[in-house]
């Protein structure tokens, strides 16, 4: 696909890496009396890790594949809004890194909470510590005439929506913007104006999906079903609320509870028809077998059941 008008993408970072860690917040232990402190303490472990990928390589999942996909077809840079690195370019070679602004795993949130800070402190202090500074606005900058298309969730919305907040009235006009029915209805007004109108309906199209992957899922269809590349905002919007309103939404099956040890054992049936994927698996529990599964275990699950696939 191309288009005469020139398109950035701009996706999040995944908590599945397809690299081993080589720096993670949790090995950090110190109380910090400031931000500042902090970043510079992550900045300097960024420094000594290696070795560097292609951040591109770095990213599993389908989220970042969706984003990845939309990118190739548009011919268009593709950047990833990352907790650890700042906006990051796929080309940029970077080192494995485990930290994140959600509520689980290597997160930095207990710390900026003992300081009283939000998610969007900890963005605009890692990303001035790490010399580049409201990247967002200096992407925009950059390319005046190119339309960015923002696809995340709400936790990375949260973390970038103070510079968003702080663009101009004209570089904010050229965002488009794909996240959860939820982020929508609670967006400041500014911002959730600039966002396409999917809702819980995209899940009867043929780009239904996870809850996990429903912005960069948005965003393919947008591109590849509707030509939004070549759309106004406005016209986008129409064009998603036509679509959306020919659809009904899904029911939910009744899904059936089932222990960690029943969940595994049943990955390991259905491994080998699905090749081991992630998205496959999920799928799989969730449509064909109906059980409950919520992604942050699931993955935790998934990840023991490969291991153990692997050593055998």
């Amino acid at each position: 696909m191309k288009t005469t008008a020139v398109s950035i993408v701009v996706t999040s970072c995944t908590g599945r890496k397809l690299h081993p860690s080589g720096v993670a917040l949790s090995d950090i232990s110190a109380s910090f009396s400031s931000i500042h402190a902090l970043v510079a303490t992550w900045r300097k472990a960024l420094l000594a890790a290696g070795p560097r990928y292609v951040a591109g390589t770095l990213y599993g999942g389908r989220s970042f594949r969706e984003a990845e996909s939309v990118a190739n077809s548009l011919e268009a840079p593709l950047y990833v809004v990352s907790a650890g690195l700042g906006l990051t370019s796929v080309q940029e070679p970077v080192p494995a890194y485990d930290l994140t602004v959600s509520g689980t795993g290597s997160t930095v949130l207990p710390i900026l909470r003992e300081l009283g800070l939000a998610p969007s402190h900890w963005w605009a202090a890692l990303n001035e510590g790490l010399g580049k500074p409201a990247p967002i606005a200096s992407l925009l900058r950059s390319q005046p005439k190119a339309i960015v298309y923002l696809a995340m969730p709400s936790t990375y919305l949260s973390l970038v929506g103070d510079e968003l907040a702080a663009l101009s009235k004209s570089d904010r006009a050229r965002l488009r913007i794909f996240s959860s029915p939820a982020w929508q209805r609670a967006a400041p007004a500014a911002l959730a104006k600039l966002a396409l109108p999917y809702d819980e309906r995209l899940e009867t199209t043929a780009y239904a999906g996870t809850r996990n992957d429903f912005p960069q899922r948005a965003l393919r269809h947008f591109i590849q079903a509707l030509q939004g590349n070549a759309l106004t905002l406005s016209e986008g919007r129409s064009a998603v609320e036509a679509v959306m309103a020919r659809h009904t939404l899904r029911v939910l099956p009744e899904r059936q509870k089932r222990t960690d040890d029943e969940v595994r054992a049943l990955l390991k049936r259905h491994w080998k028809a699905n090749n081991g994927a992630g998205d496959r698996l999920l799928r799989v529990l969730r449509d064909e077998l109906l059980i409950k599964c919520e992604q942050s275990r699931f993955r935790h699950l998934w990840q023991s059941v490969r291991a153990e696939m692997e050593r055998s």
